[in-house]
């Protein structure tokens, strides 16, 4: 696919991604009931995010007592995550994904079988790289500089 496909593409889709996901009062209460966690967030979150959990709590109801709990966990670890961080872990998902599950198994088995302190370095370089990304770029700075009340520094004459 060339730019101009993609592009056109993308022009295609902007429709479908300006659709926000439902509404707090959209949600039937059974929905709201099993998205209380969310309730304060709610309108914080993105569509996709809104839609997916409202398909979810649709299911809730069907759910185990200890799979209940855990899904409200998940919910409340999730609505807590930067908008960027749930970016990151939904782009890492669709990476898995593509994996066949064969391979995510492999790749599963020979993380489980790494000595802790090896397990414990990838944890603290995920955790400085995932710090890395969220911390502000030298164009989010200089776009915060032109915005300040605070004068600016005049250039030293040579």
């Amino acid at each position: 696919m060339n730019r101009r496909q993609l592009a056109a593409a993308c022009l295609l889709l902007l429709p479908a991604l300006a659709v926000a996901g439902p509404d707090w009062r959209e949600l039937s209460a059974e929905q709201r009931q099993a998205l209380a966690p969310l309730a304060s967030r709610w309108h914080q979150l993105d569509s996709l995010d809104r839609d997916i959990w409202a398909q979810l709590a649709l299911r809730y109801p069907s759910l185990s007592a200890a799979e209940q709990r855990r899904l409200r966990e998940r919910m409340q670890a999730w609505a807590d995550l930067p908008a960027a961080e749930r970016e990151r872990a939904r782009q890492a998902h669709a990476r898995a994904q593509r994996l066949s599950a064969d391979d995510r198994q492999a790749r599963w088995e020979r993380y489980q079988g790494l000595p802790p302190e090896r397990r414990r370095e990838l944890q603290q370089r995920a955790e400085a790289r995932r710090a890395a990304a969220s911390a502000p770029t030298l164009a989010d700075r200089k776009a915060l500089n032109e915005h300040t009340l605070l004068p600016r520094r005049a250039a030293s004459a040579p």
